[in-house]
């Protein structure tokens, strides 16, 4: 019988929530402060999906869940692959909405092909690339977790991430210790390393580290608070606010997991249905809310409705808004059994007594 770990639905709901809450707040970052807050505070999203991807993945494995290599690479890569390619398409056909006839043109064709090899259909689709990579290299990096060079591993991925980090970091100064590539640093694995083989490590030691982190949850906490401070005046002093690539920004991600799971300890948190069902539908919520974005700014300016979204009250409603429409749709597809190739899981939850 599987056991779920109720504490990691309500992490991906924090992450998901957290990716919303980034690309509302990115808008307008530069006319309100609260905003601004908010937006960094929000920093933690994609780093903690890719420690979330790595500890489930290794769980998995240790329960015996992952058959072969070949099954589990295709039942992942086909899970992740379809909602992809469909979603970079639904992207684009929007993005030409006044001009659809080109979609049927070589220059859409070939465009389709640069954004599905990229993630840059969508702002947020560029961690499914991440993701895939981290699945081809999942049989390797797990053989080194399961030897006696998992620490090496750790500290090895953390130099890399480190230094990749840095790197774009001071790129903002000109300050090259990375090569110029013609495409971001953001798109490949060996940036985001780190986090997924934390999260494995985190998996392997779980037992051990959770009574530790329990009994430290009071010092995780302003751990919390002083990585968001430094996040916050780094960004304000280097204006890299829309950057998740910088070292202040790995200490934030870490110390946001370790703080949330202290917090979140299964003794201390019940399962709920509903939170369970976000947590499930969060691929899609991830894949859509982009759009939904966009689309309610559409329908507000099609009603000559008059709002100040750059206020603190826009900005909480827009992402009210945002959620409410993300969560809705989901809702409305998620028993329709072709609705999986969205991203939704299409099984029916069985209610907790």
């Amino acid at each position: 019988m599987k056991t779920r770990l109720k504490e990691f639905d309500y992490l991906r709901v924090t992450a998901v929530l957290a990716v919303i809450g980034i690309h509302v707040t990115s808008r307008f970052v530069t006319i309100n402060s609260v905003a601004y807050l908010l937006n960094q505070a929000a920093r933690f999203a994609v780093p903690l999906f890719i420690v979330l991807s790595g500890f489930l993945l290794y769980y998995s494995s240790m329960k015996g869940r992952n058959k072969t290599r070949t099954s589990f690479l295709s039942r992942r890569l086909s899970k992740i692959f379809i909602p992809y390619l469909i979603w970079t398409l639904i992207y684009m056909l929007y993005s030409i909405r006044n001009t659809i006839g080109n979609a049927l043109s070589v220059s859409f064709f070939s465009a389709f092909l640069k954004h599905l090899v990229f993630g840059s259909a969508a702002p947020q689709l560029y961690f499914i690339i991440i993701i895939l990579q981290m699945y081809l290299l999942y049989g390797l990096l797990e053989r080194l977790m399961n030897s006696k060079y998992e620490k090496p591993l750790l500290i090895v991925s953390f130099l890399i991430t480190a230094y990749i980090s840095l790197g774009a970091y001071l790129f903002r100064w000109y300050i090259f210790i990375m090569p110029k590539l013609s495409f971001g640093y953001h798109i490949i694995f060996p940036t985001w390393l780190f986090y997924f083989v934390f999260g494995m490590y985190f998996a392997k030691h779980a037992a051990r580290f959770k009574p530790v982190l329990a009994a430290s949850r009071l010092k995780l906490g302003l751990l919390w608070v002083v990585g968001l401070g430094a996040l916050y005046i780094d960004s304000r002093m280097s204006n890299t606010y829309g950057s998740s690539i910088k070292p202040t920004v790995m200490l934030y991600c870490i110390a946001s997991f370790l703080f949330f799971y202290s917090a979140l300890s299964p003794d201390s948190i019940k399962e709920s249905t509903f939170i369970r069902w976000i947590s499930e539908q969060s691929f899609f919520i991830y894949f859509s809310h982009v759009l939904l974005i966009e689309l309610i700014f559409m329908v507000f300016r099609v009603m000559h409705i008059k709002l100040v979204w750059g206020s603190i009250l826009g900005v909480a409603l827009l992402m009210l808004l945002d959620t409410f429409a993300s969560l809705a749709l989901a809702y409305l597809l998620y028993r329709i059994p072709y609705s999986k190739y969205l991203g939704c899981t299409v099984r029916r939850l069985r209610l907790v007594e």
